[in-house]
């Protein structure tokens, strides 16, 4: 296949995961502008549904009591994600520099993330940006070590492959 007829078919998955890359910064973003009271509110209402769904238990207690925490690693979780199949499909970029770069997105956005919440009177914390950056770089490693998995399994079974090939009929004689 030509590398016009390619990327050509690449492009609608490049605009879909470049939508949901925008989508989620901007979820991440829109819930760090909010003020300390509506933030609350929405964790007390994700809390009480958790309660509400799982039996009581300590790791009922343990969500509900980590909500603000977990949605942390969680948004970030889905950004490593959506920028791993972003580079890796959509755009086939590969490499040391690449995946360093990508880690450091993350970081960066929980970085920004923090900041943010100053100018909405909410108290930013650098805990939280190691917590947003483990969430990016948990699943987005994850991926890529099933994704060099997957590949040196491939070149081994093409490697297997070619080395099962006849000589096609012309034999050698010392």
């Amino acid at each position: 296949m030509s590398a016009p007829t390619l990327r050509a078919r690449r492009r609608p998955l490049l605009y879909v995961l470049s939508a949901l890359v925008a989508l989620t910064l901007a979820f991440i973003f829109g819930q760090s502008v909010l003020p300390p009271s509506l933030s609350g509110e929405e964790s007390g209402r994700v809390a009480g549904f958790l309660s509400s769904l799982l039996p009581p238990s300590g790791f009922t207690d343990f969500l509900v009591g980590n909500v603000r925490k977990i949605a942390h690693f969680s948004e970030f979780a889905l950004l490593g994600t959506e920028v791993f199949f972003l580079l890796r499909f959509a755009l086939s970029l590969r490499g040391a520099c690449i995946h360093a770069g990508a880690l450091l997105f993350g970081f960066f956005v929980g970085f920004l993330d923090e900041t943010i919440q100053i100018f909405s009177d909410r108290g930013p914390a650098i805990a939280d940006v190691w917590l947003d950056a483990a969430g990016f770089a948990c699943f987005y490693v994850l991926l890529l070590a099933f994704s060099f998995a997957e590949r040196k399994k491939k070149s081994v079974k093409e490697n297997k492959n070619v080395k099962e090939k006849p000589n096609s009929g012309k034999e050698t004689r010392n």
